[in-house]
């Protein structure tokens, strides 16, 4: 790779992501269920050719590929447990 691919890539990523948490999830399925309702009725998300939702996920695509980005990715990236407790700073 020559130039500052990296840069075009970070650029090209974040304008085209979704996030897609519970609640989006639970929307992507009713909508995919209304389509037909009959046939569609008590399917798993995999059987209506939806993607299994495990957490929150950021969603894109970049030159032509598909990239999700979860907190156990990124945890698993750095080598880290998926686990712990956030504190925020309080005074």
């Amino acid at each position: 790779m020559n130039g500052p691919v990296y840069p075009i890539l970070v650029k090209d990523f974040w304008p085209r992501c979704e996030v897609v948490d519970k609640v989006e999830a639970e929307r992507e399925y009713a909508l995919k269920v209304a389509e037909d309702i009959e046939n569609n009725k008590g399917k798993t998300r995999e059987q209506l050719g939806l993607r299994a939702f495990t957490e929150t996920e950021i969603r894109s695509g970049v030159s032509g590929s598909e990239i999700t980005l979860t907190k156990s990715n990124i945890a698993q990236l750095l080598g880290l447990s998926n686990e712990g407790v956030f504190k925020t700073f309080t005074p």
